[in-house]
């Protein structure tokens, strides 16, 4: 089946996404989103400045608490640090964990460069030194989510972006354990490390 059309970048520049209600918002995110992930090669330069604006002004009305717009569906500005197993052969004993992050707007992490989450048995498994990027992770479901205190939600946003190159996987010093953390320092408040009193931190290398 082809892609879906794209968005030409001539209506796109004429898209005033002010004047969009905020479930028209969240829909047309959620569409583009996907469509980016499903067809990563088939994204146009348009296609990604519309997202960008629609989540812009979904981020100003979720901040402001407009009256005219719809709460996110987790609390305002939570950000938390979802796990689950790598279903890869053998890890029944290694215990290798695959970390991603979750805010009311995104949840995503690093995974195989081309989209797809990965640590599944039948889905995109990484090797040494294989391309990633941040892809999305909406509909995985983790062992657990726990919340990090004193993170700019408005911040994970950006640092989410889908498709952003997060260099060549190599564990310990390149996985899905050093996108998180680097992504949450990156956006702690006031300079302090939400990761400085919790055992979030594995010794365990995090598949891509």
């Amino acid at each position: 089946m082809p892609p879906p059309p794209t968005v030409s970048a001539s209506s796109a520049a004429c898209v005033d996404v002010s004047q969009w209600s905020t479930p028209l918002l969240e829909k047309n995110a959620r569409a583009l989103q996907l469509q980016m992930a499903k067809y990563p090669n088939a994204a146009t330069t348009a296609d990604k400045e519309l997202l960008a604006n629609i989540e812009r002004e979904l981020s100003k009305r979720y901040t402001a608490g407009s009256s005219a717009a719809t709460p996110p569906a987790a609390p305002k500005g939570k950000v938390e640090l979802c796990e689950r197993p790598a279903d890869l052969p053998g890890n029944g004993k290694v215990g290798l964990m695959h970390w991603w992050l979750k805010t009311p707007m995104k949840e995503a992490g690093m995974g195989p460069a081309g989209g797809g989450i990965p640590g599944h048995k039948d889905g995109p498994s990484g090797y040494l030194g294989v391309p990633t990027t941040i892809n999305d992770h909406k509909g995985e479901k983790p062992t657990s989510c726990k919340p990090l205190d004193k993170v700019d939600v408005d911040c994970v946003n950006r640092e989410l972006e889908n498709g952003k190159p997060t260099g060549r996987w190599a564990p310990p010093f390149n996985d899905c354990h050093t996108v998180v953390v680097d992504v949450v320092k990156k956006c702690a408040v006031d300079g302090v490390d939400p990761f400085a009193h919790e055992q979030n931190k594995q010794a365990d290398a995090g598949v891509p």
